[in-house]
């Protein structure tokens, strides 16, 4: 679960992020998204809400629906997909510069703190690259979010990513290719 490890009125420090719902670092058209728009979501405990409140993040709550006597089955192998949770959506904005992003290839033996070969990292250096992430097995993400206080005539704080530092489970073939 998503803990927070700093935050202030200028930016959010988040380590060990879990997303809720599907990432769209690709800016793809959805039905209440305009073609271009990059966000994720960000699930948060219960137990930070008041304290993301209290900077101005405009946390949401996800209940899911009822579900037909179909699906009873699969609450019951999957039942954290069906519990409600809080969540706060996070844009990523390239207009004026790109957010510094991260990939970590890990093979899930490299502790936290090891240095990490450059061969198994990658720096997304262009717009075009950002659409990697959506489709990215992410293990570990910590990322630093710029927090703006909203304008006169808004409610709430504007969220956008600062940068990102993600480790994605790695694939052999990958090591064996080098790419």
């Amino acid at each position: 679960m998503t803990k927070i490890s700093q935050i202030s009125d200028s930016q959010i420090i988040l380590e060990e992020v879990d997303f809720l719902f599907a990432r769209n670092f690709t800016g793809r058209q959805e039905k209440y998204n305009r073609a271009g728009d990059r966000y994720f979501n960000v699930k948060v405990n219960p137990e930070d809400v008041d304290l993301l409140l209290s900077y101005g993040v405009n946390v949401k709550k996800y209940e899911p629906k009822d579900v037909p006597d179909d699906l009873a089955a699969k609450m019951e192998e999957n039942p954290d997909m069906f519990e409600p949770a809080y969540f706060f959506r996070v844009r990523v904005y390239t207009q004026f510069n790109l957010p510094s992003i991260a990939i970590i290839y890990d093979n899930g033996n490299t502790p936290v703190d090891a240095d990490i070969d450059p061969r198994d990292r990658m720096y997304l250096t262009e717009e075009s690259q950002l659409s990697l992430i959506d489709d990215l097995e992410i293990s570990i993400c910590d990322m630093t979010i710029a927090r703006r206080d909203p304008s006169p005539d808004g409610q709430y704080a504007r969220l956008n990513l600062k940068n990102a530092y993600i480790r994605v489970v790695d694939n052999p073939l990958r090591r064996k290719y080098g790419f």
